[in-house]
């Protein structure tokens, strides 16, 4: 059985934000090319700064063993002991294309938080999970792939079907166990000045 730790909120969210969560535990069961293709369909329609649209995926899954063992040997090899379990990796990029007129695009990385957002939502919607990761050698990445300097390298992300705690290994499934937290909202929704929370925001007592 999976396991499920649905997040502890204060008010009703929908299941998908509720249930959503970063495992490291994947089965072995590979997932379909439709659904790989509709996942990022959904990072496709993200919101974007005058739709530039900047994220960019490279990906490999276990069906091509090549590829797969390609990217796998971008992860360093602390996260290699669960990335290796997942039937897809892949890296995610952005381009920090300019701004009409030319003036620099900071909003570009956020643009492709928006799309990996959405990715990871429409695999939850489908009974996959996503893990995004920052551990990786960025500079084997980019010579592998031969990434031109003007992107950014952001992270790395395996995604599949959930498998057990159990079936990982060291300290990884006591890791995979532990409760998830989150800081509280008046910690970081402010009002009128920054560090001042409102009412509505603080928990009571």
């Amino acid at each position: 059985m999976t396991l499920r730790k649905p997040a502890v909120v204060s008010k009703p969210l929908n299941d998908l934000i509720l249930n959503r969560w970063s495992p490291r535990s994947f089965s072995e069961k590979l997932v379909d090319n439709d659904i790989l293709v509709a996942l990022f369909e959904a990072a496709r329609w993200a919101a974007s700064c005058n739709n530039l649209q900047p994220w960019r995926y490279i990906l490999a899954t276990k069906s091509d063993p090549d590829a797969w063992e390609k990217a796998q040997n971008c992860a360093l090899d602390r996260n290699q002991r669960w990335t290796r379990m997942a039937p897809v990796i892949g890296y995610v990029l952005s381009e920090p294309v300019p701004l009409p007129g030319g003036t620099e695009n900071i909003w570009h990385r956020f643009d492709t938080g928006m799309a990996s957002a959405q990715l990871t939502l429409e695999a939850e919607s489908r009974g996959l999970v996503v893990h995004h990761f920052a551990g990786l050698d960025y500079d084997q990445t980019r010579k592998t792939y031969k990434i031109p300097e003007k992107i950014e390298i952001i992270c790395g992300l395996v995604l599949g079907y959930q498998g057990k705690p159990e079936d990982l290994i060291d300290d990884l499934p006591e890791r995979e166990t532990q409760p998830r937290t989150r800081k509280d909202l008046g910690d970081f929704v402010y009002k009128g000045v920054y560090g001042k929370s409102a009412p509505e925001f603080t928990p009571p007592g």
